[in-house]
């Protein structure tokens, strides 16, 4: 080994591996349109087979004007898709 070679290239890695600490497919930003409020959140149409839910704790800086139904909010993402694969976004 020369002093030269980084430590991914002495174990034999390839220089281009992705990180272990990458974030995972599903926090990819997304946008979605609202389609109703609830009691837990707006249930927002992100152009997939299944509604997402974005909890009023998200929301807390986004003004009253921009959480109506039918306004797109985007840069949104995945928290985690729970047992019954229902989408849970954050921002």
């Amino acid at each position: 080994r020369s002093p030269s070679e980084s430590p991914s290239e002495m174990d034999g890695a390839p220089s281009d591996a992705p990180d272990a600490l990458s974030p995972p497919a599903l926090s990819r930003p997304i946008k979605g349109k609202i389609v109703s409020k609830r009691p837990a959140g707006l249930l927002m149409d992100i152009n997939r087979d299944s509604l997402g839910l974005l909890p009023w704790k998200e929301l807390r800086n986004v003004p009253r004007k921009l959480r109506k139904i039918g306004r797109v909010l985007r840069h949104l993402r995945e928290a985690h898709v729970d047992v019954k694969d229902r989408i849970i976004l954050k921002r």
